[in-house]
């Protein structure tokens, strides 16, 4: 309970209220005057109301001011009474005030306690308080050292993507390169089979070219063995006397085929020799495939054209 301003009371304010009590027919007492100004303190109330009393026989008439008495006054057996009721009246204020002033003092003495109380309360709760402030600070120095472990290891992993971006890139660049270099061996292994192929052709041309032309010499020097016998045996038949003659054109001819059989032999090694060319750029054009493909299978020997024939001639 808050107390009541009591500063600004005045005389006339008291002399006011006590006159209203009276109108209202009701003793002026310092509780009633306080409660018909609305504020003020015993103490201060208490002796203004007394001086109105003081004052309020000399305005009743019932006593002149200064001991100068009045013409038609009270006797003094009525003034003695007034007196009398008049003291009782002012112990009857008095005791009230005593009272009023003394539950004041209780009613002060139960605030003032309540007020340690609270002074107390508001103690512990200042101390919990800057306890709990004490708790907050500890705790935002660690959040702040967090805070700050946080962002080095922030800097930290982005300067390592950094590093990792950079290397990527690197290597992005690495396989580019790699890849780009990769499609010019392509193309050089392209080109290089092309010219094989090319090579191979070419070379199967003229391997079957020359053994049409073997083939033509060994039919051709057959005919003329066939053609020189022929001639002998005629020869023998037409003249018997001839026979040293027809024995040297056969000699002769022998010679000849001789020499026939001798070149059919060096073409037979040249014939061979341009197989063997061909089965060992075969051979090679068969890696380069499977140097390609990535598989570990043997390549496949093929017939050279002409291989039959020159047994059968070989025969």
């Amino acid at each position: 309970m808050a107390l009541e301003n009591s500063r600004g009371v005045q005389q006339h304010e008291v002399d006011a209220a006590a006159d209203a009590l009276v109108a209202q027919r009701l003793r002026p007492t310092v509780e009633r005057v306080r409660a018909q100004i609305g504020r003020g303190s015993p103490n201060r109330v208490g002796p203004m109301l007394e001086r109105w009393f003081s004052g309020l026989a000399p305005r009743l008439g019932i006593t002149p001011p200064d001991g100068e008495e009045v013409p038609g006054a009270a006797p003094a057996v009525v003034r003695h009474a007034f007196d009398t009721l008049w003291s009782s009246a002012l112990q009857a204020g008095r005791a009230a005030a005593e009272g009023e002033l003394q539950r004041e003092r209780d009613l002060l003495a139960q605030q003032l306690q309540e007020l340690d109380s609270s002074r107390a309360a508001l103690q512990r709760d200042g101390e919990a308080l800057a306890a709990r402030e004490a708790d907050l600070r500890q705790d935002l120095e660690l959040l702040r050292s967090h805070l700050a472990d946080s962002a080095a290891r922030v800097k930290e992993l982005t300067q390592t993507v950094q590093e990792r971006e950079a290397a990527l890139a690197k290597s992005r660049q690495a396989t580019a390169d790699l890849a780009q270099e990769r499609s010019s061996e392509r193309q050089r292994y392209d080109e290089q089979l092309q010219l094989h192929a090319q090579e191979r052709e070419r070379l199967q041309q003229h391997f079957a070219s020359n053994e049409r032309r073997w083939l033509e010499e060994v039919d051709r020097a057959r005919q003329d063995a066939k053609h020189a016998r022929r001639e002998a045996l005629q020869a023998d038949e037409r003249c018997a006397v001839s026979a040293k003659d027809s024995q040297r054109t056969i000699d002769a001819q022998a010679t000849r085929l001789q020499e026939a059989l001798l070149e059919l032999a060096t073409m037979r090694e040249r014939a061979e020799a341009a197989r063997q060319r061909i089965v060992t750029l075969e051979g090679a054009l068969a890696s380069a495939d499977q140097k390609q493909r990535g598989a570990s299978a043997k390549p496949r020997r093929r017939k050279v054209p002409g291989a039959a024939a020159a047994a059968r001639v070989q025969r």
